[in-house]
């Protein structure tokens, strides 16, 4: 297990943090949000033909907001050419924000 013990006299002297906001994810995706934020994409195909049309992108901010890219946005542009897969509840448990645009 991922798990580490902190005595309580050591998170006591932790300073006081912002809200965290814990995002469900796929084993394989990373756990920290890059500073410059990141794309993440949800793949609701049924598994035939190469599924483009099922896929939704998301910008996810470093405070965690998911931003929906629009879907006739050209990756190539926007930077959204190797997004990080996450499961469609990842996206539901998050707070959400405006549509991203490039």
């Amino acid at each position: 297990e991922n798990v580490n013990l902190i005595p309580q006299a050591e998170l006591d002297a932790l300073p006081a943090g912002d809200t965290f906001h814990c995002i469900a994810t796929e084993q394989a995706a990373p756990t920290e949000i890059p500073q410059e934020g990141r794309f993440l994409v949800v793949d609701n195909g049924n598994g035939a033909g190469d599924g483009a049309e099922a896929r939704q992108f998301y910008w996810q901010d470093v405070a965690g907001e998911m931003h929906p890219v629009a879907k006739q946005s050209d990756c190539a542009i926007c930077g959204c050419d190797f997004p990080v897969r996450i499961a469609s509840e990842a996206v539901d448990l998050a707070p959400q924000g405006p549509k991203f645009t490039c």
